[in-house]
């Protein structure tokens, strides 16, 4: 077969890794000492820092590559490759895995440049600069990539032997490659990678075992030989009981399989969730998750159940601190039969437990929720751009007689009483004046219905007049009428909360005025 023309040496490199802080004059120091720089760019993404750096003798870029290829610089291991045409064709790609720990990114470039010139290499680390133990190679063309894959797959290299074989983007690869690999976990956190290796040993050969560790759990990842074989450890030894441990062994599964997988069994545990699960709420705090479990157990099985709480702190007269957990009054009771949650949520509601009345519901999603609550707030300002349209005119010819004298009503709450004007006699001493005793408010208003809109219309529109102007008085008053009538008394007696009402009338005049190129109200 006939090599592919070879590119011409590039004078450009790609720098990756780099640290977010990182500055063109830090590379510029970095660089300056092999030779002249054309131009640096520093580029700086959402989750990464890179640069370009372009030379005016190409044989410098190479050096540059050689020399620097993995180093670390302000504490990270940058990478670099040449920058040349479709060089992220995967065609001439390696993947090379068991690489020993202490290889380092030059003795790794070095170890593969012997099959031909490469425009990139990169032995991958951890965030604390670990080596993973593999790596990826990019020779120029795929015929450099088949020397090296030919000579060096299956070679041990300080003992370990290597997996060298072309690399497949994820949308390319096969399945069954994947089910090669297992995901371990249950082992102690004192095994070694070689453990884990004379552990799955009895099933077929092992290429290479990983251990990691996250909080003191460890797990790991075992590759064999061929899927078959894979498939027999995990059969054999998955939910083993060792000493005093339990494995847990499964096929691995890459990042992206692995989200969709658990998607797809969230979806269906939501579904189930639908159906079965109650959401309960007003309980009395002193019932707890064995109360409540006798009580629902009366309608069916229970597959779990869960009372909400939080962490409450108390202080002693010493200043020590207590917490207890307190009921938030809200629960959720999953029943393992659909009929006999509809049975609870039937018969639940019509019980007083402590003398209280409980709420339940079917369980809803948060998106469900959400997609309730956003359609109720859409509705409530719908109604409320609707008020825009109409406007209050007091009635004319009509004498604004206050509430107060209308007979066979209620008087407002908190309004003062009427009083005589007081008559004074000046050969006379004046008479102290005695503060009337206000009433207490009542908790209702009886008779709220007897107020007519006009009523609370004659009432209200001085009020607004005197907040606003008489441009948008009318329309403000109409929009306010739309209220409760027992709101609206509270507008008439509190004159804060009057102004706060008018505020958010305001801003909604003003957006459906936009186009208007004059505010009637800008003085509110």
């Amino acid at each position: 077969m006939q090599n592919k023309p070879v590119a011409k040496i590039p004078a450009q490199l790609y720098v990756g890794g780099l640290d977010s802080k990182v500055l063109e004059s830090d590379l510029y120091n970095l660089l300056k000492r092999f030779g002249e720089i054309s131009n640096i760019r520093l580029c700086r993404g959402a989750d990464s820092t890179y640069a370009f750096i372009a030379f005016k003798d190409p044989e410098i870029a190479t050096q540059v590559q050689r020399e620097l290829n993995g180093y670390e610089f302000r504490n990270k291991h940058i990478h670099i490759s040449k920058v040349i045409q479709n060089q992220w064709e995967y065609v001439a790609n390696i993947f090379v895995k068991n690489i020993p720990e202490s290889i380092t990114p030059k003795d790794f470039g070095e170890q593969f440049i012997k099959y031909g010139p490469i425009i990139s290499c990169k032995l991958c680390h951890d965030d604390q600069g670990k080596s993973l133990g593999y790596g990826f190679v990019q020779y120029e063309t795929s015929e450099y990539a088949e020397q090296a894959i030919k000579n060096m797959n299956g070679k041990f290299w300080q003992g370990n032997e290597l997996m060298v074989q072309n690399f497949v983007p994820f949308g390319m690869r096969i399945s069954a490659t994947a089910n090669s690999n297992l995901y371990v976990r249950g082992f102690p956190a004192y095994y070694t990678e070689d453990d884990l290796k004379d552990a799955f040993a009895p099933y077929g050969k092992v290429l290479s075992a990983a251990k990691m560790l996250d909080n003191s759990r460890a797990y790991g990842f075992v590759c064999f030989s061929s899927a078959q074989e894979a498939r027999s450890a995990c059969e054999g030894k998955n939910n083993t009981h060792e000493k005093d441990f339990t494995w847990y062994v499964t096929p691995h599964m890459s990042k992206i399989h692995r989200k969709k997988v658990l998607r797809e069994q969230y979806l269906m545990q939501v579904e189930e969730w639908k159906k079965k699960n109650l959401y309960i709420r007003n309980l009395d705090k002193s019932i707890d998750e064995s109360r409540l479990a006798d009580i629902c157990r009366e309608y069916g099985p229970i597959k779990s159940l869960k009372i909400c709480k939080l962490e409450n702190i108390k202080y002693d007269a010493e200043g020590n601190c207590t917490k207890e957990a307190v009921s938030k009054e809200i629960a959720y009771v999953h029943f393992e039969h659909e009929h006999h949650a509809n049975i609870a949520l039937n018969e639940l509601q019509k019980k007083l437990i402590e003398g209280k009345k409980l709420y339940v519901a079917k369980w809803k999603s948060r998106d469900a929720l959400k997609k309730l609550i956003f359609q109720s707030k859409a509705q409530k300002n719908m109604k409320f751009q609707s008020m825009t349209n109409r406007s209050y005119l007091p009635p004319r010819a009509v004498p604004m007689m206050p509430l107060m004298g209308k007979p066979n009503m209620m008087p407002f709450p908190q309004m003062p009483r009427g009083r005589a004007p007081r008559t004074v006699n000046y050969h006379q001493p004046p008479m102290p004046i005695v503060q009337e005793q206000k009433k207490p408010q009542a908790p209702r208003i009886e008779g709220v219905e007897q107020y007519t809109t006009r009523d609370l219309g004659e009432k209200l529109y001085p009020m607004v007049l005197k907040i606003t102007n008489q441009q948008v008085v009318g329309k403000i008053t109409g929009m306010l009428l739309e209220m409760d009538k027992f709101e609206v008394i509270n507008l008439i007696n509190d004159e804060n909360i009057l102004r706060g009402r008018v505020r958010e009338a305001v801003e909604v005049l003003k957006k459906a005025w936009a186009q208007r190129k004059t505010w009637p109200c800008s003085q509110i």
